[in-house]
Order: structure tokens, then C-alpha cells, then sequence
């Protein structure tokens, strides 16, 4: 659980404690001991009763009628997408209703009753200001929990409605004979097995494309070569520096009459791709070496990247980007090795990369379509020298996970890496993509274990006009660390369908295993990504993360009735109103605008190509003022509730389960933010004076 102790909002929390000790522990120490359940109990009943007398609950009919109407205009590809769509539509709605019903019922509470004199019958019984601040948001509480327990029965019998309606129709189209081929075992699979089992959160850990189907498993710590493919494939290298250290050598490479110079050094495996010839070898038929094309040496070229996968310096920048690696398969030392120098303009950005966020990668290509490339974590470094002569060397930083931190990927694909046949045109061979999967036992009584794979098959822009390419046909197995695999088996990956395919047991059972997908569809690019294929069934009941979903709205409700109770007891309704919604949406949205908006990019943007000493004094007034406001917002949003660790709906959507540690997060972030506020709440009104 991260919620209140994450290190950054260690002032927040302290700022917490001290409101609720002060507030309630010292200045309301005397209500504190006159502490009465039963009188609090009943100011929560009043409360329950005016929210029904108001026809709160006339909402949920409404609701119910929308969810119907969602569910049947629903055009899903599948039957699986059919009940998360249920699902997402039910959730939504249920989500709406617990913010909107505390939000206006809460914001309304004490102005309504101060106008309308309700208030002063109150205050003359003994009921003290802490035990009716807590029973109107106990009341408020106890309205959302019907509304959502109703919408939970509602959801449930729709989805038992929908899953009856769904199997009956797949049933009918195997006992036809009507099914697709490719489809048929996982029409089966639903047929069988149902469709409000959970997926359960067993999908690989990563994916990696690489130029041939790997022997072994490969382990987090194996230093073997990893062989990807020429041209159109890469590996990604990462590299960090103190950002202290980037800024000093970065205003030393810019410099006037800098001589700092930066070099990137590649000491790559490399061997011929099967069905390649060896030098010196000649095929059937052929008398002479001159008769044959000449095999090109195996070359690499580099481009530089963010942490993110942006690329800052491509390939094209930098001259004479192609190293020579050494011919006889690996380099021995660095002094054999090929080197990339850097252009003046790729140090600066580089430097520059490295002193803002600490890291950068390499990308790494190979150039000599004969080939497939290997690499370890010694296969690339960074050599930076000064101007003084000395030599600073960065290594990869890849931690003790080498086989993750180093990437194997492809520039094919939408959403994913694309699997295609064949490294080159010559369609010889295909490259291989690698689910590995670690600390995952699966396995039971049955002998297989049951996997879901989705993928985005692609008509490759050379076979456009060929209306016949249907669904993606790739091939599968499982592989272990010692080498034991599972037979190739063929499925069919068609956009946005899931297929249905069993490992053996004896593949999966120890929890460590590779899963190897290799593309057999001519024309065609099958796009995966890592969450692509995942266990069919963790034996669990959609039901269950359906309601730690409703839980975590429940939460969320108890919040903003918190809130809209304690805004309400010193402004009147419509500013209670918009400072709840600011409260509670805030940090969700200066964190959006964060990530995806670049002010300072903007600012450059705006004042492109004026290079006057006017323009450059307001951009710099401009990226001050933005910066500033920047600071202020994400600093204000640190005190702020954290909305998104509420929303379980999209795992309870996609069938997963809802861990016990998403509903952990949100009992933090309602305790840790609610318990201050009510504090305050309770100060104010102590304080407030109601005048006639």
C-alpha cells in the first residue's frame, strides 16, 4: 500500500495528525468525553430519513433503467467483451450515483437547515458539534451504501441474465458445426468454463522480440547474448548519471573551444541467420564465390533515447553512424570494438536528457540484413571525454534484472510489438516473441493450463489488397529454464478476439517459463503486447472484485460526504459545492496536465524563431510564470485526495482481480483525508455562531 506513506506527502500527513490530535483531541476533548453513539446514531437516522424525504433514492431506478439501455446498444466483438462491458456499464453507473447524492445532499445539509431554522431545535438537545458532524456523514454514508448495495444485486442478476443468454448462443454454433475453426477452442473454453470467472493478475511479465526462438528460458540474471534481428529490429540499452554530474559536463561540453567529446562503443555478438550462407561456402549449383552477392559485414547503428522511448537523436543525425563489429563473433576487449562519436548537438541533448531526468537509452540496429545481433550487458558503453583528457564511462544500468532492463523490440506494430513472417523480405526466418512469465506457478489436478491471447492482426501495407488475410495464424509453446519445452501449437489471433490455448502442466507448474509466439501469417503484422496473454481462470468469481469495486465507491462517497458536510458548515451550498469538486478532483487533474502537457515546450513553441533581446526577456518571464504556477499546483495537490486509487472498475471490468491492497489504498486515502477534515469541520462549527 502506498496511499498516505509515500514519502513526498510526509508533510501532509503530518499536517493530518496535528489537525486531528489538535482538533478534536485537545480542543474537543470535552465532547470527546460526552461521546454518546446512541446520539450520534440518531442524528445519522435523521439525516438517512431527509435524503430519502428529498428523493435521493429515485436515482437508482433511473440508473438501473440507463444500465438496460447501455448493455443492449452494446456491438461487442465477443462474449467476453459483452460482460465487461456490463460490467464498466453497471460500475460507471454506481460510481456516478455515490459522488453525486453526498455531493449535493452534503453540500445542502447545514445551509438548508440554518435557513430554515431547523437547526436551532438541534443545537438545544444534548448533542454535542462532534457527534453531529460525524452523524450527518454517518447518515450520508449509510444513503450511499443502500444505493450501491441495490446496484450491486441489480449488476449481478444482469450479468447472470446476459451470461445464460451468451453460452446458450455459443453452444448453439458448436453443436451447428457454424464455428470457425480458429475460434472453435475458445467458444469451447466459454462453453465450458463460463464467462464470470476472473482472469486473475498472472499475465507475463514482459515481452521481447528476438531474431530466432531462444533455446532456454532465459533467467534475470543470464549474461548470455540475446540475438535480435537486422534492419526494422532493436535493442533498447539504458544508461543513467547524477543529474549534478550531466549539468557539469554538459556546461563544459557547450563551452566555447570545448573539446568534450562523446562516444558510444559496441562490442556485439553476432551470427548468421539460419538460412544465410557462411563466407566462403557455396549452395548447390554454384562453381564460384564470384557468382554470388557478397556478404556484407556485420555493421550497427545507434540512436539515443528517453526513459519513456522518445527518441531525442535518431539515426540519420549522426554521421557515419555504422560501427564495424569484429568478424570473429564477439569482440575481446574494447580496444577491438567499433565506436559511434556523438555530433557536438547529440552531446549537448544527451547531456542534457541525462541532467533533467538521470537516464537515457541506446537504441541499438543492426544494418547487415544477414545477421542477428547479441547482446549482453557488456555489449555497450558510453565513453565521455573531457577536456582535460580524462575519460568518464558509463556502463548499462541494468540493476540485477539484465534480461528486463535491456529491451528487445521491433518498430512493426500498433499497441505492441509486431510479429510478422520473416526478418527481411526474403521472409527467412521469422522472429520470435518472448512472454516470459516469473513467480508464476499455474497449475492444478488438470493436466493443461489454460492461457488467453489477444493480438492486433495488421495487413501489411505489400499485401493491402488482399481482402482474404483474415485472422493472425501463430504458432505457440512453452519453454522452461532447463530447456523442456511444450509442441508448437497453432492459434489464431484476430483483432481484439481473444484465443484459447493449454501449456502442460510440467511447463508451468514451477512458475518460471517462456511462452514463444512466432507469426505463420504471410501479409499480415500480429501486434502483442505484455498484458497480451494472460491465465484463462484464477478460480475466482467476478462477483467478488464487483463488489471490492462498490467497496471502493462506498469509500469514495464516505469522502465526499466528509468533505460537502464540512464545506457546508461555514459557505453556502453552491461554494460548498465547487470546493468539493475541486478537493476532490484537483490532484487528478494537475497530475493529467502533468503528464501531458509540456508548458515550457509551449512556451518555445510560441516565441519560435524570435531572436530579439525583447522576446527573449518575456519567454523567460513566461517559463518563470509557468514554472511557478507549475511548483505552486503540484505542491497544493500533494494535500490533496488521491481519487484515483479508488477506481477498481477497470480490473472488475477486464475480469482481474481486485486485490485486497487497491481496497487498503482507499481506506487510507478516506481515513487519512477524512479524519482531518472532519477535524476541521468540527472546529468551525464549535466556533460558528448560528445568529437568528
Amino acid at each position: 500500500m502506498e496511499g498516505l506513506f509515500d514519502s513526498q506527502l510526509l508533510l501532509p500527513l503530518v499536517l493530518s495528525v496535528v489537525l486531528v490530535v489538535g482538533g478534536i483531541g485537545i480542543y474537543g476533548f470535552r465532547d470527546l468525553r460526552r461521546w454518546s453513539l446512541r446520539r450520534a446514531m440518531a442524528v445519522a437516522g435523521l439525516t438517512f430519513r431527509e435524503g430519502v424525504r428529498r428523493r435521493a433514492l429515485y436515482v437508482v431506478p433511473l440508473a438501473m433503467v440507463a444500465t438496460v439501455l447501455l448493455v443492449l446498444l452494446a456491438d461487442p466483438r465477443d462474449e467476453r467483451q459483452a460482460i465487461s462491458q456490463a460490467i464498466r456499464a453497471t460500475l460507471f453507473a454506481s460510481g456516478l450515483i455515490a459522488i453525486v447524492v453526498p455531493l449535493i445532499l452534503g453540500c445542502a445539509s447545514f445551509p438548508r437547515e440554518i435557513e430554515s431554522r431547523v437547526i436551532f431545535s438541534i443545537i438545544t438537545k444534548p448533542v454535542t458539534r462532534l457527534e453531529l458532524i460525524v452523524g450527518k456523514i454517518a447518515g450520508l454514508g449509510g444513503l450511499v451504501a443502500v444505493v450501491l448495495v441495490a446496484m450491486g444485486v441489480f449488476s449481478s442478476a444482469v450479468l447472470l441474465v446476459l451470461e445464460n443468454r451468451l453460452i446458450d448462443t455459443v453452444e448453439r454454433r458448436l453443436a451447428s458445426g457454424l464455428a470457425d475453426e480458429g475460434r472453435r477452442p475458445y467458444l469451447q473454453y466459454v462453453a465450458d468454463r463460463g464467462l464470470l470467472g476472473v482472469d486473475g493478475p498472472r499475465s507475463a511479465r514482459d515481452f521481447q522480440l528476438y531474431a530466432t526462438a531462444p533455446d532456454i528460458a532465459h533467467g534475470d540474471d543470464d549474461v548470455e547474448p540475446r540475438f535480435f534481428g537486422p534492419n526494422d529490429y532493436f535493442a533498447m540499452v539504458p544508461f543513467a548519471m547524477d543529474p549534478a554530474t550531466a549539468e557539469e559536463l554538459r556546461s563544459e561540453a557547450v563551452a566555447e573551444g570545448s573539446t568534450t567529446s562523446v562516444s558510444v562503443l559496441l562490442r556485439l555478438d553476432w551470427k548468421l541467420l539460419p538460412g544465410r550462407l557462411p563466407p566462403g561456402s557455396l549452395p548447390v549449383g554454384v562453381q564460384s564465390l564470384d557468382a554470388l552477392p557478397p556478404l556484407q559485414p556485420p555493421r550497427v547503428a545507434i540512436d539515443l533515447r528517453t526513459s519513456d522511448g522518445d527518441r531525442f537523436v535518431t539515426v540519420q543525425m549522426i554521421p557515419n553512424n555504422a560501427a564495424l563489429l569484429s568478424m570473429d563473433g564477439a569482440a575481446a576487449s574494447w580496444a577491438d570494438t567499433g565506436s559511434i562519436t556523438l555530433t557536438s548537438d547529440a552531446v549537448e541533448r544527451l547531456l542534457e536528457v541525462f541532467a533533467v531526468t538521470g537516464e537515457a537509452v541506446v537504441g541499438v540496429w543492426g544494418l547487415a540484413g544477414d545477421y542477428a545481433y547479441g547482446i549482453t550487458p557488456d555489449s555497450v558503453a558510453i565513453r565521455i571525454t573531457r577536456n582535460d583528457g580524462s575519460i568518464f564511462e558509463l556502463l548499462p544500468a541494468t540493476g540485477d534484472n539484465p534480461r528486463n532492463a535491456i529491451r528487445l523490440e521491433t518498430r512493426y506494430g500498433r499497441g505492441g510489438l509486431g510479429l510478422r513472417v520473416g526478418l527481411d523480405a526474403n521472409d527467412t526466418p521469422s522472429p520470435v516473441g518472448v512472454f516470459a512469465f516469473r513467480d508464476t506457478p499455474l497449475g492444478g489436478a488438470d493436466e493443461g493450463v489454460g492461457f488467453l491471447a489477444v493480438g492486433d492482426a495488421e495487413i501489411s501495407e505489400s499485401h493491402l489488397g488482399n481482402l482474404a488475410l483474415a485472422a493472425g495464424r501463430v504458432r505457440v509453446r512453452g519453454i522452461t529454464p532447463d530447456g523442456t519445452t511444450s509442441p508448437w501449437q497453432t492459434i489464431f489471433l484476430d483483432t481484439g478476439l481473444p484465443a484459447f490455448f493449454e501449456l502442460p502442466v510440467s511447463i508451468t507448474s514451477a512458475g518460471d517459463f517462456d511462452l514463444q509466439v512466432q507469426s505463420q501469417a504471410r501479409g499480415q503484422i500480429v501486434s502483442m503486447s505484455t498484458s497480451g496473454v494472460r491465465a484463462a481462470d484464477a478460480g475466482g468469481h467476478v462477483f467478488v472484485s464487483i463488489a471490492k469495486a462498490l467497496l471502493n465507491q462506498w469509500l469514495l462517497g464516505l469522502l465526499v460526504a466528509t468533505l460537502a458536510v464540512v464545506f457546508g458548515t461555514f459557505v453556502n451550498w453552491p461554494v460548498a459545492l465547487v470546493l468539493t469538486i475541486v478537493a476532490i478532483g484537483g490532484r487528478w487533474v494537475v497530475e493529467r496536465i502533468g503528464t501531458q502537457f509540456d508548458g515550457r515546450d509551449a512556451v518555445q513553441q510560441i516565441f519560435q524563431g524570435e531572436e530579439d533581446e525583447g522576446s527573449a526577456a518575456a519567454r523567460e518571464v513566461v517559463e518563470r510564470g509557468y514554472d511557478v504556477l507549475s511548483g505552486t499546483s503540484s505542491t497544493v495537490a500533494k494535500f490533496l485526495p488521491d481519487v484515483a486509487v479508488f477506481d477498481a472498475a477497470p480490473l472488475a471490468s477486464r475480469r482481474q482481480v481486485v486485490p485486497w491492497s487497491n481496497v487498503g489504498d482507499a481506506v487510507i486515502q478516506t481515513v487519512g483525508y477524512g479524519l482531518p477534515v472532519l477535524s476541521a469541520g468540527y472546529v468551525l462549527l464549535r466556533r460558528r455562531e448560528v445568529a437568528a
